[in-house]
C-alpha cells in the first residue's frame, strides 16, 4: 500500500488534472453561450424573401418617415456606388406586408443578378455593410 495522502502535501496529480479539465470545459461553455447570445441578437427578424416582389438589384432599405436610425442608414449608403431603393412604410405599406418586414430600418443588399446576399436589421456595422456590398459586386 502506498503512503497516506495529506493536505500538507498538496493536491494529487489526478485531482490537478481534473481541475484543469473542469476549467477548460467552463471556458468552452462560456464561449458557446456567448456565441448563442450573439446569434440570437442578430437573428431577431425573419429573413425576407425578396423573390417576386419586384425589388431592384442594389441596396433596398425599408424605412419610416419618423425613424432617426433610418436616416442614419440612408446616410451610410451614400458612399456606395450601388443604386439605393428607399421603401417608405407610409408610402408603400403593402410592400412592407408582402415582404414580411416588421421593423425599420431593414436593409437588403442585392447583387446585380437580383440575389439577396445580405440582410441587416437596424443600423449595420460599417465593416459588415462594406463587405456585403463588395460581395454583391457593387
Amino acid at each position: 500500500m502506498g503512503a497516506a495522502w495529506s493536505w500538507s502535501q498538496g493536491l494529487p496529480s489526478v485531482t490537478e488534472g481534473l481541475v484543469k479539465v473542469a476549467a477548460i470545459v467552463a471556458v468552452i461553455a462560456v464561449s458557446l453561450l456567448a456565441g448563442r447570445v450573439a446569434r440570437r441578437r442578430s437573428a431577431r427578424r425573419p429573413r425576407i424573401d425578396a423573390g417576386g416582389l419586384g425589388l431592384p438589384p442594389g441596396l433596398v432599405v425599408f424605412t419610416s418617415t419618423d425613424c432617426p436610425n433610418c436616416r442614419e442608414v440612408l446616410g451610410m449608403l451614400r458612399k456606395f456606388s450601388a443604386p439605393v431603393r428607399d421603401v417608405t412604410y407610409e408610402l408603400e405599406p403593402a410592400l412592407f406586408e408582402s415582404a414580411g418586414v416588421d421593423g425599420v430600418p431593414t436593409l437588403l443588399v442585392r447583387a446585380r443578378n437580383g440575389v439577396t446576399v445580405a440582410q441587416f436589421a437596424g443600423v449595420p456595422a460599417r465593416r459588415a455593410l462594406s463587405r456585403a456590398v463588395r460581395l454583391a459586386g457593387w
